[in-house]
Order: C-alpha cells, then sequence, then structure tokens
C-alpha cells in the first residue's frame, strides 16, 4: 500500500499566524475603543446625575428664599453674628460677613456677590472677577429633616394653647427648637410675620425648645383674632431664628480625578449655630464658573430690570421687587477625552455663562480666557451650561 505524508508549509503556517496577529491587534484596539467610550459615557452619565441632584438643591432653597424669615420682630433680641469668619475663608476675595445680618436689621432673604479670583486662584478672567457667591436665607436653608417642620398654634383660652399635631412624621417633636411668626393680616390685606419673643428673657427670647404640646405662655397667642404659625429652624440651640446657606466654587485637595484641573466643587456651606463657622456640603463635581442674575420691578409697574446684586437693597425692597433669579453654572460632562475637541467657531465667545438673549448677562468666555483659567487642554472637555431660573415663593407672603 502507497503512503503519503501531508501537512502544512513553514510559509503558510507563518501566514496563517500572521493573520491571527492581526486578528487579536483588531480586536484589540476595538475593546480598548469600548472601553474608553463605556468609561466616558459612564462618567458623562454620573456626572449628570450628580448635576441634576446638586442643582435641584440650589433650585429648591433659592425658590425658598425667605421662608420662615420675620418681617418685624415683636420685642428687641441680642445682636447675633451669622458668621464669623476671615475674608476668603470659603471662596477666593469674598468677605462672608459682608451678608450677614445683625438686630436690629431684618434678615435679607437672598443676596450675591462675586469672588476675585478664579477657582485656581489665578486672578478673574472678566473685568477681574470671577465665580458668583449666592447666600439664601430662610428657616429651611439648612440640611435638615427636622427644619421642614411647621405648625399652627391652636388659640385656647386659659393658657393651653397648643401646638397643632398633624399625625405624621412632619409633627413637631419635642427638643425641636421652634421660632412664631404672628401672621395676623392688616387691614391692606398683608400679613404682619412679626417675630414672637419672649421679652423676659430677650437674650434667646426669640425660640423655645419643644416639651410636650403647649407652647410657652409668651409664644402663645393672646386671643381667638391672633395667627401663629411655628417653624421648626434646628435641633440646636438657636443663634438666629433663620438658617443660612452660601453657595460658592472652591477647589479642595481632593477632587476627583476626572474634573479639568482648573475647576471646582460647588458647595453649600450652611452657617452653624453652636459657633460663628460653617458646614460645607460638596454638591456637583468640575465646575467652572457660577453666575447669579435677579430680576427686579423696582416701580411695581410691571417693566423689569436686571442686576446682579442686591447689596444696597432693604429686606422689605428684595421681597417686593425680586421677581426671578436666574443662575448659570459652567461645568463638564465626564472626563478629558483627547479624542474630542470642543467647537471653537468664535474665539472671543466661544460660552456665555449667562442669558444668551442679553449680551452683558453673566460673563462672556472667550478661547483665551478659556485658556488662560483651564489650562490648554481645555478643548479636550465637553463644557456645558445649566441653567436656573426661579420665581422665589416667599419673599412677598
Amino acid at each position: 500500500m502507497l503512503r503519503t505524508d501531508k501537512g502544512y508549509t513553514l510559509v503558510e503556517l507563518i501566514v496563517v499566524m500572521g493573520i491571527f496577529v492581526i486578528v487579536l491587534v483588531i480586536s484589540s484596539y476595538a475593546f480598548e475603543q469600548i472601553l474608553s467610550t463605556s468609561a466616558r459615557q459612564s462618567k458623562s452619565a454620573e456626572s449628570n446625575i450628580d448635576g441634576i441632584i446638586g442643582f435641584e438643591q440650589v433650585r429648591h432653597d433659592v425658590e425658598h428664599a425667605g421662608y420662615g424669615l420675620p418681617w418685624s420682630i415683636q420685642n428687641p433680641i441680642e445682636a447675633y453674628k451669622e458668621c464669623d469668619v476671615a475674608l476668603g475663608a470659603l471662596a477666593e476675595g469674598v468677605d462672608s460677613e459682608a451678608f450677614n445680618d445683625v438686630p436690629p436689621n431684618l434678615p435679607r432673604a437672598i443676596l450675591s456677590g462675586t469672588s476675585s479670583k478664579e477657582v485656581n486662584g489665578a486672578a478673574g478672567s472678566h473685568a477681574g472677577l470671577g465665580p458668583d457667591y449666592l447666600v439664601v436665607k430662610s428657616s429651611i436653608a439648612a440640611i435638615d429633616t427636622a427644619t421642614k417642620k411647621w405648625s399652627y398654634v391652636n388659640y385656647s383660652s386659659g393658657g393651653n394653647s397648643f401646638i397643632k399635631k398633624w399625625g405624621t412624621s412632619a409633627d413637631v417633636a419635642d427638643n425641636d427648637r421652634v421660632i412664631t411668626l404672628s401672621t395676623t393680616f392688616t387691614q391692606a390685606g398683608l400679613p404682619t410675620r412679626q417675630l414672637v419673643t419672649d421679652d423676659v428673657t430677650p437674650a434667646a427670647g426669640f425660640f423655645y425648645s419643644v416639651n410636650g404640646v403647649n407652647p410657652p405662655a409668651a409664644f402663645q397667642p393672646g386671643d381667638a383674632s391672633q395667627f401663629y404659625i411655628g417653624y421648626v429652624v434646628s435641633r440646636q440651640t438657636l443663634k438666629m431664628p433663620y438658617n443660612r446657606a452660601d453657595y460658592y466654587i472652591d477647589r479642595p485637595a481632593d477632587m476627583p480625578g476626572r474634573c479639568n484641573p482648573n475647576t471646582g466643587l460647588l458647595f453649600k456651606a450652611v452657617a452653624n449655630h453652636a459657633d460663628d463657622a460653617f458646614t460645607p456640603y460638596p454638591l456637583v463635581d468640575c465646575v467652572g464658573d457660577m453666575q447669579v442674575e435677579f430680576e427686579l420691578d423696582p416701580n411695581g409697574n410691571g417693566n423689569t430690570v436686571f442686576t446682579e446684586n442686591l447689596l444696597g437693597l432693604s429686606p422689605e425692597q428684595i421681597r417686593a421687587q425680586v421677581k426671578t433669579v436666574r443662575i448659570f453654572f459652567l461645568s463638564h460632562e465626564g472626563r478629558k477625552d483627547t479624542g474630542f475637541k470642543y467647537p471653537e467657531t468664535n474665539p472671543a465667545k466661544v460660552l456665555q455663562v449667562g442669558d444668551l438673549k442679553r449680551q452683558s448677562s453673566g460673563r462672556i468666555w472667550s478661547s483665551a480666557n478659556m485658556l488662560a483659567v483651564f489650562g490648554s487642554d481645555w478643548r479636550n472637555y465637553r463644557w456645558k451650561i445649566h441653567t436656573i431660573a426661579v420665581r422665589p415663593k416667599n419673599l412677598s407672603r
């Protein structure tokens, strides 16, 4: 029987191995691209989720600016300091104490200022100015579920007036610190919103610590015509009859690695009742700018004007004139992408952190400013403008 030996030649093996190597290289490159795209989309989705939650916190606080604030005070109370911190303690070049309201001055519901420097500590890129600084005051500005509680003080003869119970977790509980506003309406139909105080102990006479149902005698309506509402401000001993939250951008040492090296975090800092400092809470990553704009109706005739600063207005003027508050944020989605180039069709106006219909609104970022503040690779980030437009609900009522 004849026998035949069959097999592959060396040339054939080399050709086949070469084909396998090429296929492996192509597959490896495709897999690397899939991983890169997946990571980029994951970070982008993470940025969007964080942004929605963080910016919603800002919207909520601005919408409720003035909630639970007194418009007058029944008896004099001792002066207090909302905060006592060093210049620039929260944001570069910002004096947080400049926004304090000290008795006998009444609290202003919302205010803003501007940092003199960028987040990276460099001089501001717009007329020597950097991101804005926002201050909101209300009974619910703190991050504390207890501050969401309020209730009527029902009148009862014989000194047995009581705090109405709703039968839910929203009920005012023992050890809640409560302020009381007399909201009896005037002949003009406007509520007085007067802070009820105990003139016997003026130092701490603007609040009481709940113990049972009946408030102290000084915080009970004198007759059935008086309409009292109690607001929980904290579960700590109160320093002031409301809460204060300051919003700003700062760059801490532990910034997320995906953020542009010259962006920062949007913080909400709550003024402490226990001391004169703040407790900061990070809200949104990778934020490069914040600009605040107020729409005012100075004469009450519907003809509005726009401003970025309310420091010259009294509490009454702020309540009467502020119609809308617009806040604009510049941030980027995801992380640096060397395969992406942010469009630069107009180098003089790459981005406008403000109302696009008004050229003077907010801040216009040119290509040169983006380069100076965010570095030579600024175009490798997907920049986005987030806008919050709010009509405050608690200023004039």
